[in-house]
């Protein structure tokens, strides 16, 4: 998420005050460039605050990847929805210029005027419309010289400290230098499992240097899974201690502090470790065909208003959708107003 912190920081911040601070910008130009670049950059922000926290897996601890799904979307939208929601209902209760009221006002004027016109024809005759006199030392095209080049100096101060700041932060640090690898030890551990009466035990042997069965020795177990993603992934399962044959034995889901059960069918790898004092850990992997694994999901039973949910989010959906046609709408009349209000009077002879 990087490129869209720097994105935010220097399009949504550092640009828009460029635009603002150097005088050849501070015009009507580089006031809207600078408010289109802050309003998208401020919907990234919202975005960020929301994917960084959801990527990150609390469980494993490493970062994963955000996809959208039509829950976040539709709380968007009705957010979005939600302002002019409650702009409408404020102009319902803090009265206003109403349209119906600005049409009325239109109808009066544009009566007056043609009766003005009426009046004038009978006092003096027709003139030409006196063409709009430019204010003196103003030149468009020097403005609008002005202004092209402002924008494109202002462009290219925003490129080059892009530029600048992906250099300054885009190189990796080196990575830490590992330890010395401990002496080996001459010890073994192998792992086997089983299934018997519904259940899955495993066993680890485990031998000293010299072929000894090690006794009371603490033994950790665990299985390997995609289920977090790739790669795979180890889960502890719990320890068990090594009895006077060497051997520490695990049944799955037996007591409290093994609880897990396989949940699907079919390979599963099982891992044994055993971490010697000075020594490099001992590890040992097995591979075994499950056939008794255990569904872990169990459906809850129906809720009495449970098809009130599916109601409720249909009519939550009409609710927004009614807000923007109704947005919709007015902005349409009022533009139309204002385009009428806008055409000169033509009074007939």
């Amino acid at each position: 998420l990087a490129l869209w912190f720097w994105m935010f920081a220097i399009v949504g911040g550092l640009l828009p005050l460029l635009l603002v601070a150097l005088p050849w910008t501070r015009n009507v130009a580089g006031m809207v460039i600078a408010s289109c670049l802050v309003l998208p950059m401020m919907w990234l922000k919202r975005m960020l605050l929301v994917i960084g926290p959801a990527t990150y897996d609390t469980i494993t601890r490493t970062f994963g990847s955000y996809h959208f799904t039509w829950v976040p979307i539709a709380i968007t939208l009705a957010a979005a929805a939600a302002v002019p929601l409650m702009l409408m209902l404020l102009f319902r209760v803090v009265p206003l210029l109403s349209i119906d009221e600005i049409e009325e006002m239109h109808q009066t004027q544009t009566i007056d005027e043609l009766d003005k016109m009426h009046d004038a024809k009978n006092d003096q005759s027709a003139r030409p419309p006196a063409e709009p006199r430019t204010p003196v030392g103003r030149d468009d095209r020097l403005v609008g010289a002005r202004g092209g080049k402002a924008r494109s100096v202002a462009a290219a101060t925003g490129a080059l400290l892009l530029v600048v700041l992906v250099g300054m932060f885009g190189v990796g640090t080196a990575d830490n230098a590992q330890a010395a690898a401990p002496p080996k030890v001459a010890s073994t551990l192998k792992i086997t499992g089983s299934e018997a009466g519904g259940s899955m035990e495993l066993a680890a042997t485990l031998t000293g240097p010299h072929g000894q069965l090690m006794e009371d020795a603490s033994v950790a177990f665990a299985f390997s899974t995609t289920e977090f993603g790739a790669p795979a992934r180890l889960v502890s399962l719990g320890s068990a201690t090594t009895d006077k044959a060497g051997i520490a034995r695990l049944t799955l889901g037996s007591d409290t502090d093994h609880m897990y059960r396989p949940t699907t069918n079919g390979p599963q790898e099982f891992v044994a470790t055993y971490n010697a004092a000075g020594a490099k850990p001992l590890i040992a992997t097995t591979t075994i065909n499950v056939t008794i694994a255990r569904s872990a999901y169990h459906p809850a039973p129906a809720k009495p208003l449970a098809g009130v949910g599916d109601v409720l989010v249909v009519v939550l959906f009409g609710i927004v959708a009614a807000i923007w046609l109704t947005l919709i709408t007015q902005i349409w009349r009022v533009r139309r107003v204002c385009r009428v209000a806008r055409e000169p009077v033509v009074g007939s002879s």
